[in-house]
């Protein structure tokens, strides 16, 4: 083999090698709605507490700084510790889940066509919720039983998350951990 070829292959193969073995640098959507500093502060009080979870006080709202992809499902866990109006907007979509009554129960708002069965709560319980976007379809599930599925009123490429803690009805304290995202099935 000439000599030229022997060096092409090895600077080709080199490239190959460093392209693909390079590690990613950014962080995946996970990985970033879990890091506090990915978000961004638009009333009350949330702090980042020593268990990991984002928490919020009061008539208090979070914006993630960024999206995640469309065709997602999205999941997380919270805890309604104090009040009765958690929300979780997802922004691009209009659809959002919370509870907007004067008694403590999670449904999903904002759809066309919904149909649903809300989950009745207690304050300091856990709560798995999982969110799965396809297309203009939505579907609601709380510790892994569909609760809820409709028709979002809007779609966009990007899905934006904002946290509600309360409103000026019944301000909160909620907290919000272990966000997940995946490609919808």
């Amino acid at each position: 083999m000439p000599r030229f070829l022997r060096s092409w292959r090895i600077c080709v193969m080199t490239v190959l090698i460093a392209c693909c073995a390079a590690p990613s640098t950014q962080a995946s959507p996970s990985e970033r709605l879990n890091d506090f500093t990915q978000w961004a502060v638009r009333g009350g009080r949330w702090e980042k507490n020593s268990d990991g979870q984002i928490v919020g006080y009061g008539d208090a709202t979070l914006e993630f700084n960024g999206g995640v992809p469309a065709n997602s499902t999205i999941e997380f866990s919270i805890n309604v510790v104090a009040g009765m109006r958690p929300r979780i907007h997802f922004d691009g979509t209009d659809a959002y889940i919370g509870n907007e009554g004067f008694t403590h129960r999670l449904e999903l708002y904002n759809c066309q066509s919904a149909r649903g069965v809300p989950l009745p709560y207690d304050n300091g319980q856990d709560i798995k919720i999982a969110v799965k976007f396809k297309g203009n379809r939505v579907e609601f599930f709380i510790n892994d039983e569909l609760m809820a599925r409709g028709t979002t009123k809007s779609t966009a490429d990007q899905i934006g998350i904002t946290l509600r803690a309360g409103d000026n009805f019944s301000p909160g304290q909620v907290r919000f951990w272990n966000f997940k995202v995946s490609p919808a099935h």
